[in-house]
């Protein structure tokens, strides 16, 4: 097995990369990151960073089969909040 990504919410934010997650990011993993308000899971998006740190590209999400419809529901990708 191999760590291919990292995951983590955004409490009353978006599910954008923030200026933090970039500075933190390992470059060759993806970031799912959730965003949660009032404590709903609202949207998520995936992100992978460039080498230097830069900049990051959304990641398409791509549920495998039979994955849980009630989960799937909420990983929409939607532009970042």
């Amino acid at each position: 097995m191999s760590l291919i990504g990292i995951y983590h919410s955004h409490p009353d934010g978006g599910s954008g990369f923030s200026a933090s997650d970039l500075e933190a990011a390992c470059p060759w993993l993806s970031y799912l990151i959730v965003s949660v308000r009032n404590g709903e899971i609202g949207t998520s998006a995936s992100w992978v960073s460039n080498f230097e740190q830069t900049e990051a590209q959304r990641e398409e999400i791509e549920l495998a089969a039979g994955s849980d419809v009630h989960t799937a529901s909420h990983l929409q990708q939607r532009g970042p909040e």
